[in-house]
């Protein structure tokens, strides 16, 4: 949110949300073609993190 925030001062407003279903990730991401690639961006490097942590390796 703060890295869209910085871009919009409307990124606040966006719905932010995350989950896992049937063994995938879900992330849902704002309307707007431009927002959904910045919020891409944003999260890329940390969303595998996510994977990891459903494998049950540990925070390094």
């Amino acid at each position: 949110r703060n890295y869209g925030q910085q871009r919009i001062p409307y990124a606040m407003l966006s719905r932010s949300i995350a989950g896992m279903m049937n063994g995938k990730l879900v992330l849902a991401f704002p309307g707007s073609t431009k927002a959904a690639i910045e919020c891409m961006d944003a999260i890329f490097p940390h969303v595998l993190h996510v994977f990891k942590v459903i494998e049950g390796k540990r925070h390094e």
